[in-house]
């Protein structure tokens, strides 16, 4: 009876076994969301096979997991890319036996205080409730596939949109930590 309880006890735990995967959370305004020509790359890195990538960006359609590469924008006559493939490449050449995976949500010309979700503007930009929901979806999918996801860092990076302003300028720190204080709170 005990054997049995043992080998019980073994499989469920063997069946609960995930494989880890380290994700990188990269968020921000148009310097995140990238503009530079896929053509100034190495042609090695416009596509990486070793690291998984999803994103979110301005009112693009969200992709689903893939390969980390360039993004294919529509109506447009070349392929951009962001921080993510430079970052991506660094990562996983400092950690070649880790899974990495990105996830990444972009908007251009928005403020920090959208991504507090105490943002009151007209516009659809409220990036913290897209932030949170895309990010939970895609650590969800990770689950689904096997993985166990372990968030290892965020990555902002920072447009110029509260620079042009002078009250959002100088309560820019304060927003800034909160949003911080967030996502840790968060993830």
């Amino acid at each position: 009876m005990k054997l049995i309880a043992l080998i019980v006890a073994l499989f469920a735990s063997l069946c609960q076994a995930q494989e880890p995967i380290h994700v990188y959370l990269m968020a921000g305004q148009s310097n995140m969301v990238g503009g530079g020509s896929a053509n100034a790359l190495p042609p090695e890195w416009r596509t990486q096979t070793d690291v998984w990538f999803t994103s979110w960006i301005n009112e693009e359609t969200p992709t689903v997991w893939g390969p980390l590469t360039v993004r294919d924008v529509p109506n447009n006559t070349r392929d951009l890319f962001g921080p993510e493939i430079t970052f991506g490449r660094i990562i996983k050449d400092m950690h070649p036996d880790w899974e990495i995976a990105i996830i990444k949500v972009a908007y251009n010309g928005t403020q920090v205080t959208q991504w507090l979700g105490i943002y009151t503007g007209t516009q659809n930009r409220h990036m913290w409730s897209r932030l949170t929901m895309f990010v939970d979806q895609r650590l969800n999918d990770l689950e689904l596939m096997g993985y166990e996801p372990i968030i290892e860092a965020m990555v902002w990076d920072q447009g110029e949109a509260d620079s042009t302003h002078f009250a959002r300028a100088n309560s820019y720190q304060t927003n800034l930590s909160q949003f911080i204080t967030n996502v840790r709170a968060r993830w």
